[in-house]
């Protein structure tokens, strides 16, 4: 009889399998839409069918009980996945703060993940990028690639993935293969490595407030955030102008970049004291369970922890083996993104 996290992984590798489809085909198959356009399309498939339908309808197709009313596992699954407020209302003080940091953060590891890249010898592709041609489109673009991706993706990683992971196995584990999943998930070099450390640090926000709003709070926001200031640089003069004279600093003179990457360092500093602070708040008692993942010697303030202890056993290769399968197959993409890149 197969576990519940073998069974749900099965519908997480359906869904990566069909992303994976759509990545191929959006690649060789020729169109006559713009750029615009065709990212439109694939974002919409992407994130309603790939990362939205068909873990829903997979998962509930996979009901464990027999007898059991569709409605009542749809309600304990909607628990399971942790669709309900935090424990308690004081860690939106300190979620939305982390918010912003967290975008802050994320820009650091770009730029590492950039330097790395051209040490390595990796070429960058030439695309315009998002056009935004008006206001209208950055709302669009705001609706399209910060909404979907913060409640799609976030149901299918900290929803699915998450509650796959819970069943057999410990909180250490579960954030580490819920961020190598979204990394890998994304198919791309260029944003592996952030998203690796994004999705360990939505999955630590969901199991410290036993909540997935907050996740999706900072994978909108930072979303939202970066087509902000993308449009904020094809459109200088307009109301975003102060986002494109900050860029041109930063970026325009030593002066900027030695006081940007100065600044960039203090933000981590202060997302990791963020996320400390979230987990006192947050109100899980701490016991023997528990195992630090950092903590300085001479203070609590960056003190991290999880859960190290197996409630159901440790998982064996039968409930791995679909998990496997969906982190290969999207990491396999990934090389050949990287590949790629260095051989052209």
């Amino acid at each position: 009889m197969r576990s519940m996290r073998s069974k749900l992984m099965i519908t997480y590798f359906c869904s990566m399998l069909a992303l994976s489809i759509l990545n191929i085909c959006v690649s060789v198959i020729p169109t006559r839409l713009s750029s615009n356009d065709a990212d439109m399309v694939f974002t919409l498939l992407s994130q309603m069918v790939c990362m939205g339908l068909i873990p829903i309808v997979g998962t509930l197709l996979s009901k464990p009980r027999k007898g059991e009313p569709l409605a009542v596992y749809g309600s304990r699954l909607a628990r399971n996945w942790r669709y309900h407020l935090p424990t308690t209302s004081k860690s939106w003080l300190v979620v939305v703060p982390l918010a912003v940091s967290f975008y802050f953060t994320t820009q650091l590891l770009s730029r590492f993940n950039v330097l790395a890249l051209t040490l390595a010898q990796f070429t960058f592709p030439v695309s315009a990028g998002t056009i935004y041609t008006n206001f209208g489109d950055l709302i669009k673009w705001i609706a399209l690639g910060a909404l979907l991706p913060a409640v799609f993706e976030e149901l299918t990683h900290r929803g699915l993935v998450l509650d796959a992971l819970s069943d057999r196995g410990n909180e250490i584990e579960s954030v580490v293969w819920c961020g190598l999943l979204f990394g890998a998930m994304h198919t791309n070099i260029m944003q592996f490595f952030y998203a690796f450390i994004g999705g360990m640090v939505f999955g630590f926000v969901v199991i410290k407030t036993n909540s997935i709003y907050p996740a999706m709070l900072l994978h909108f926001c930072n979303n939202a955030f970066s087509h902000v200031q993308s449009y904020a640089s094809q459109h200088p003069t307009g109301a975003f102008r102060w986002i494109a004279a900050l860029d041109d600093f930063f970026y325009g003179s030593n002066v900027g970049l030695l006081v940007g990457a100065v600044l960039l360092v203090a933000n981590f500093v202060l997302s990791v004291w963020l996320l400390s602070t979230l987990q006192k708040v947050s109100g899980k008692p701490e016991g023997l369970r528990e195992r630090w993942l950092f903590r300085t010697k001479k203070s609590e303030r960056f003190a991290l922890s999880l859960d190290a202890y197996r409630p159901a056993g440790r998982a064996t290769l039968a409930d791995n083996l679909f998990m496997y399968g969906a982190f290969a197959m999207c990491l396999a993409m990934t090389v050949f993104s990287y590949v790629w890149g260095v051989m052209r």
